[in-house]
């Protein structure tokens, strides 16, 4: 055999002795065991510790502990067996270890000797921390104030970004461990592992034993050395030791085939058979319930006396639910009480760590049950999820207890835990923006806006494959010490949790909901399918002094309504309401005149919140025969939608009085269709001639000018446009003898796989029911809302007439709050409906407010502020910024394009100048770019629709002639036109503000714009009025958000100067670059990391940079055949030199060069001048040069203000009362001169 053939059969048995079928088999069952029952370590802890309490109080109950006990029995019969077995081969805690120091042997390649005596000495330190844990943590109960349980931050390693601050000890322990695992094998399990040194003393009765006869031993040692407890093997006839964890590595390496594994001194067994066992031991304690009954003589009848204590008189039956805080909030749970004892307890949601709450969730609620008292133990390794649970029963007791019964004094302290949590999840629900799990988004980068301290906190949020990976604070107006923390943590958070639902941070409560609301805001740009349940705190802002506004939140009585002595006809009627969500559709079947059944047909409700109201409401209306029931607690709305929906379908069923309008307030989005859908309907309701129509009959925004199906039409084909989940889904129309014939969609943009649902079933809707007025598809809402958009819109050159307004011997009034509907008899529609659009003597919906003032209908009433908006161009969508001041279009930007550069420049500039001088995009188009002058027209509608106020009714004030007193009005906003202006008080002089009121709010009604004339002869209370007016607007939103686009009053000089980072979308999205300005010019463009085609972005790189710097300007031309990577540079470019402009008003920062700036600010007057001396970045004096201001104020602020500059060693410091300007003018010129110290630190 040559030399070659000898190296390669070395090689093959060293490979062999690395790779043995033990070795193999261990590797697996420990990976298996780490992945799928990491918490198993800790399950059988807790059930030592159950064990030990109960038995030791004389309480125990197998019932109430059986997983906790069955895991412990399993560890504990496997030590009798074979010895710690478990800790070598399924304890995750101790395969980490094995990994540690797998890794610390790759990197320090040399095994830390410890000394035989030392070793032996240190393995003591086990049982001390045992006996510690035993007395004085479980017995006499001194937990400490932080967790240190290392076993809690080896759960949360997968989120120890987020965790590592909640739980710093528990990680620093960890931390220790981990750096012995490294140098030490088995670190933890020799010397500081509780349970092993329990498994310690019971494995010394094991039955399998390593048998080693010293005869046959030579003196290789190698047992010893790759023994992973430090066991001197060479010295043993048998392994005995209870070190020894049965990893039988000793077996494996011997060489001699020495060690062999015995019974009873006797029996040789192979390795695997004790594996056998262990799987058949552990099946049992997982499926030994089906086959062992738990409950034992002893623990019913101290269960049965422990629930005999209970009152009775305490708690009210029924099903309550709870919401705690455990590792993280909103852990929901379900209570039931039955005979006044609580009987059964359900986790409904919640988002614990995965291998750990399970065990929490087995135990606690049983344990409580047992006690009837949230005065139970916590579990071991599981403390958090055990107090939310507990917080949360305590919660859900609070709903159940009736009025003036008192706590037993024993709950006093768990009372407060509960109402403590109670108080954070509050907290934690005022921000909870939390997702639905049937969310789907889009990959991308999506920018989002909310407000924290202060509004304009934006954020990128970076989605791929379905999941938030990155957040990115772009800009903020937060104070600078407190928004740190939260930009730190809840990024974070949110990412760990995969939701918005994440605790604020202690101290920057307003910044951390700023965060969580601008990403909520960026994930509805990128949802694919489903929807983001509304904000809990999205009530209408209404301001606290406004006393014409309602309540947002529903109270109890306000909705329920007297309906018990109304007699229905039979048959079966649908009916839609508003849940929490739309379109919850009902059928009502009336037999005998009674309601008999119920059936939910369709809706768009929360899955763990719906199945309790869905069960339980129907049957409660049924037995009632009335919709005034209560609502289930914990799924109120989803209870009223139910109801709300009852009464809907009834409402075309009475035949004897009048069923009450539906009271309960709007609360999210309207209702799109409350129209019934049964075909006898109408036919029933004008037989009895005194039918009334639902009040909440008004269609979705999306679907504006829904048709109805008395509408007659022109024959012919049309096409109209609609906005899907994507612009441009465009249909066609054909009516035929007066009546909708077919829709077709002609082109869209929609995502694949969900589209498909709302284009099969919407058009037949349509065309079944001769109305728009019908469901959206679930799952494909927004597809849905798009193809009803595009047939109103194609809909709209087809109307010739409407059959509501011929008036048969009844009369139309549309001047109050109801429609009164023509026809026989008496038929009224009460609340809130639009009136008719068109006939004969009718007012159309907008044209007077509800005391009769004519408003303009082509007039608008827009926020001011800079909208994006997307419009379809000739070869793709085209994005347009557009800016609105005063009520006014001012400018329009393009953002975006892939048309011809020269073709798009021939339409884009006509078509702004046009827009902007007609203030509406009714304009002809561009002749020769009709395409892209309607994707331009369409872009500014898109963006002017997001720049119309909310609905809501907002207090504004204002100082007119008299300075003592404030003018306090109340300003309505409905359909994005302002309606109403109430005087709520004022003080001025009579004879001046009789001339102004109502003339001026009048005026500002009809006109849609606070840019009117004042009254000759009472001009400072005509401001007055007409400034309150533009406060309360000011408190009000735009629809949409502002665009996240520079505009170009941020891309023109002054800059500061200094090298700034911008990012855009070029062909691909991250194309970087970095623009260096000085002197207010910019001298250099460097290309950051990008993604483009080399192929074509070649031809814009370096042409656009250099043109922008030959220009000193971003409005550049873009490149031939690399138009979108042109846009990108340019944009990007746009994007540096808005982060330059808005850093001239930045506070400044060290480092500071060393020397004495002049600062210029402006206080009550112009020219306020200091010298401001910096050294080693501290300011040294602020000396002044010169002012304007009035000595008397000046004097007040400049020693107080420049003394406190000088001692905090910054410029945020409070200003004197009196002299505000003055100080703000001091405190302003010395960020002027620190701004130029530390500009000359620049190179």
């Amino acid at each position: 055999m040559n030399a070659k053939a000898l190296d390669f059969k070395k090689k093959i048995n060293k490979l062999k002795r690395k790779t043995s079928p033990l070795k193999i088999t261990r590797f697996f069952v420990q990976l298996i065991f780490l992945y799928f029952f990491s918490g198993f370590f800790t399950l059988a802890f807790t059930g030592f510790k159950s064990t030990l309490m109960r038995m030791t109080k004389e309480d125990f109950s197998l019932a109430n502990s059986f997983t906790f006990v069955a895991a412990f029995a399993t560890v504990v019969v496997l030590s009798f067996l074979a010895g710690r077995i478990f800790c070598g081969w399924l304890c995750a805690f101790g395969t980490f270890n094995d990994f540690l120091y797998f890794v610390g042997r790759k990197i320090f390649k040399k095994k830390l000797k410890i000394s035989e005596k030392l070793d032996k000495r240190l393995k003591y330190l086990k049982y001390i921390i045992l006996v510690g844990i035993i007395i004085f943590i479980w017995f006499m109960n001194l937990s400490p104030q932080s967790n240190m349980n290392p076993w809690d931050a080896f759960a949360q390693i997968p989120q120890a970004k987020t965790m590592i601050t909640q739980i710093p000890i528990a990680f620093i322990v960890l931390a220790f461990i981990a750096v012995g695992a490294m140098f030490i094998e088995r670190f933890f399990c020799r010397y500081l592992c509780p349970l092993g040194a329990v498994l310690a003393i019971t494995s010394k009765f094991k039955i399998m034993k390593i048998s080693k006869p010293s005869a046959q031993c030579g003196k290789c040692t190698m047992c010893t050395h790759n023994c992973p407890m430090g066991i001197n093997l060479s010295k043993v006839e048998v392994v005995d030791s209870g070190e020894c964890i049965s990893c039988f590595k000793c077996v494996d390496t011997c060489h001699r085939s020495n060690p062999q594994v015995v019974a009873f001194g006797k029996l040789n067994f192979r390795w695997y058979a004790t594996a056998i066992a262990a799987v058949l031991i552990f099946g049992l304690m997982f499926w030994g319930k089906k086959f062992v009954k738990p409950e034992t003589k002893f623990a019913n009848k101290v269960a049965t006396a422990q629930i005999a204590e209970a009152d009775e008189d305490i708690y009210t039956d029924g099903v309550y639910t709870g919401i705690g805080k455990g590792f993280r909030p909103n852990l929901k749970v379900e209570v039931k009480i039955l005979k006044g004892k609580i009987a059964d307890i359900k986790v409904i949601s919640h988002d614990e760590t995965k291998g750990y709450y399970e065990q929490a969730f087995d135990i606690v609620p049983k344990e409580i049950i047992a006690a009837q008292s949230v005065e139970v133990d916590t579990v071991s390794g599981a403390t958090k999820s055990s107090n939310g649970i507990k917080s949360a029963v305590g919660d859900a007791l609070n709903k159940a207890r009736k009025k003036g019964t008192k706590r037993k004094t024993s709950e006093n302290k768990a009372q407060e835990t509960t109402e403590q949590s109670s108080e954070e999840n509050k907290t934690a629900q005022t921000t909870d923006v939390s997702m639905d799990k049937n969310v789907k988004f889009k990959d991308g980068v999506y920018t989002g806006v909310g407000t924290g301290y202060q509004p304009g906190l934006t954020v990128s949020v970076t989605i791929k494959d379905g999941k938030i990976t990155d957040i990115k604070i772009v800009s903020s107006n937060e104070t600078a010490g407190f928004k740190e923390k939260a930009f730190a943590v809840v990024p974070k958070e949110i990412i760990a949790a995969q939701s918005t639902s994440v605790d604020a941070v202690s101290g920057a409560t307003f910044s951390s909901r700023g965060v969580m609301a601008a990403v909520k805001n960026a994930l509805q740009k990128a949802i694919v399918s489903g929807e983001l349940p509304a904000d809990a705190n999205a009530t209408s802002s209404t301001s606290a002094n406004t006393n014409t506004a309602a309540s947002t939140t529903p109270s109890e009585d306000s909705t329920k309504v007297n309906d018990t002595n109304l007699k229905y006809k039979d048959g079966v009627y649908e009916g839609i309401g508003q849940g929490f969500g739309k379109n919850l559709k009902v059928s009502v079947t009336v037999s005998g005149g009674k309601i008999a059944a119920i059936s939910i047909l369709s809706h768009n409700e929360t899955k763990g919140f719906y199945e309790k109201p869905f069960e339980m409401v129907p049957k409660e209306i049924i037995q009632k025969q009335s919709t005034n029931v209560d609502a289930v607690s914990g799924a109120t709305y989803s209870s009223r939608g139910v109801m709300a929906a009852v009464r809907n379908a009834l409402s075309n069923a009475v035949v004897s009085g009048v069923m009450p309008a539906d009271t309960t307030p709007a609360t999210s989005a309207p209702v799109e269709n409350t129209t019934p859908s049964n075909g006898d309907s109408s036919n029933s309701n004008n037989q009895s001639g005194n039918n009334t129509t639902p009040s909440n009959s008004t269609n979705a925004t999306n679907n504006s000018n829904p048709t109805n199906s008395s509408v007659l039409y022109k024959d012919g084909e049309y096409t109209g446009v609609g906005r899907g989940f994507s612009p441009n889904l465009k249909v066609l129309v054909t009516v035929k003898d007066g009546k909708i014939a077919e829709v077709k969609v002609l082109e869209h943009d929609e995502t694949e796989g969900f589209y498909e649902k709302a284009f099969s079933t919407v058009p037949k809707e349509i065309i079944e029911k001769q109305s728009t007025s019908v469901d959206t598809v679930s799952g494909a809402t927004r597809s849905s809302k798009g193809i009803i958009e595009a047939v109103n819109n194609a809909l709209k050159d087809a109307t010739v007439t409407s059959n509501n307004n011929e008036n048969n011997g009844g009369s139309s009034n549309n001047t109050g709050s109801g429609t009164t509907t023509p026809g026989e008899g008496n038929n009224t529609n009460p609340g809130n409906t639009t009136t008719n659009p068109g006939g004969n003597g009718t007012t159309e919906p907008g044209n007077q407010n509800n005391n009769g003032i004519e408003i303009n209908k082509n007039a608008h009433l827009y926020k001011d502020g800079i909208y994006t908006g997307i419009g379809k161009g000739r070869r793709s969508n085209l994005i347009v910024d557009v800016t609105i001041k005063d009520n006014k279009i001012t400018n329009i930007n393009p953002i975006y394009y892939r048309e011809d550069r020269e073709y798009f420049k021939n339409a884009m500039d006509p078509m702004a100048q046009k827009i902007i001088t007609a203030q509406s995009t009714e304009v002809d188009a561009v002749s020769g770019a009709t395409q892209t002058s309607d994707g331009i027209k369409q872009a500014v509608n898109n963006a002017l629709d997001k720049a119309v106020y909310k609905d809501g009714t907002f207090a504004g004030a204002a100082r007119g002639y008299n300075r003592k007193d404030i003018i306090n009005v109340n300003v309505t906003v409905k359909e994005g036109k302002l309606t109403n202006i109430d005087l709520v008080s004022q003080g001025e002089t009579p004879q001046y503000f009789e001339k102004v009121w109502p003339v001026i709010p009048n005026e500002i009604i009809k006109a849609q714009t606070t840019f009117v004339d004042t009254i000759s002869g009472a001009t400072r209370s005509s401001n007055g009025v007409i400034n309150a007016v533009k406060t309360a607007l000011a408190q009000d939103q735009s629809m949409g958000e502002v665009s996240t686009y520079p505009s170009q009053e941020q891309t023109i000089a002054p800059f500061r100067d200094g090298i700034y980072k911008g990012t855009a979308t070029g062909y691909k999205e991250n194309l970087n670059v970095s623009v260096t300005v000085k002197d207010n010019k910019i001298i250099k463009i460097d290309l950051g990391d990008n993604q483009e085609t080399q192929k074509y972005f070649s031809k814009a790189w370096p042409v656009v940079p250099n043109s922008i710097i030959d220009k000193q300007s971003a409005s550049v031309d873009t490149v031939s055949g690399a138009t979108r990577s042109s846009l990108g540079i340019i944009n990007a470019v746009k994007d540096a030199l808005r982060q330059s402009k808005l850093a001239l008003t930045a506070d400044p920062v060290a480092p500071y060069k060393d020397g004495t700036y002049r600062g210029i600010g402006k206080g009550y007057k112009d020219g306020l001048n200091l010298d401001v001396t910096v050294k080693d970045n501290k300011i040294v004096s602020i000396d002044l040069k010169e002012n304007n201001e009035t000595q008397k104020y000046f004097e007040k602020a400049w020693k107080p203000v420049s003394g406190s500059i000088l001692e905090k060693q910054s410029t945020k410091v409070d200003t004197i009362s009196g002299a505000t300007r003055s100080s703000n003018g001091i405190i302003d010129a010395v960020k002027d001169a620190l701004r130029k110290a530390h500009d000359a630190t620049l190179n």
